[in-house]
């Protein structure tokens, strides 16, 4: 299918209910926004678009919270190594910043795996 084929899929109103793509002859899972520039969607025709939806998902949900709960215990543990009575605040304002840090992060590498899905013709 041609980039020509999948524009005028993607144009066409008949594909776009309330906002949401839905055409199975396009290829793409992820597909630009009605209004350009302005994000992506998924193609809900698409076999594979809940799937790659849970996998983005999971990709940006889980490791700021795996460094979050991880940098709670390891403070805790921490602090009371070193007789900080409240260890586990210690880890907790750790787990905050490294598990804020790892969302921006995750949130950025979502951006271009779907950038990048968005573009592909096949």
């Amino acid at each position: 299918m041609t980039r020509e084929q999948i524009e005028y899929l993607w144009r066409d109103p008949r594909n776009w209910t309330y906002g949401i793509y839905s055409c199975p002859a396009d290829p793409r899972v992820v597909v630009p926004k009605k209004l350009r520039g302005t994000g992506w969607t998924m193609n809900f025709a698409h076999p594979r678009a809940i799937p790659v939806m849970i996998g983005l998902l999971v990709l940006l949900f889980g490791p700021p919270l795996i460094v979050l709960i991880g940098a709670i215990i390891g403070g805790g543990v921490v602090g009371r190594a070193y007789g900080i009575k409240e260890g586990a605040g210690i880890g907790f304002l750790i787990g905050l910043v490294l598990g804020g840090l790892t969302f921006i992060a995750t949130i950025v590498a979502v951006c271009l795996i779907s950038h990048r899905m968005a573009s592909r013709t096949s």
